[in-house]
């Protein structure tokens, strides 16, 4: 059986983050890289969760 996985895009897990910027494109993203970005001040959702559009916007401006 092939089971895809689906993601909320608007409460992604670190985890999760990483395999959506995979799968978009990205070569060099790591939980560790993200985790950074974080500290850096990439925004959070309340409850620890990532929202992928905020995150790469960040990334953008950043």
């Amino acid at each position: 059986m092939n089971e895809k996985k689906s993601f909320k895009l608007v409460a992604l897990t670190i985890d999760e983050l990483v395999i959506v910027l995979k799968k978009t494109g990205s070569s060099t993203v790591t939980v560790e890289k993200i985790q950074e970005d974080i500290t850096a001040g990439a925004p959070v959702n309340d409850d620890g969760t990532i929202n992928y559009l905020k995150y790469v916007g960040w990334m953008l401006k950043n």
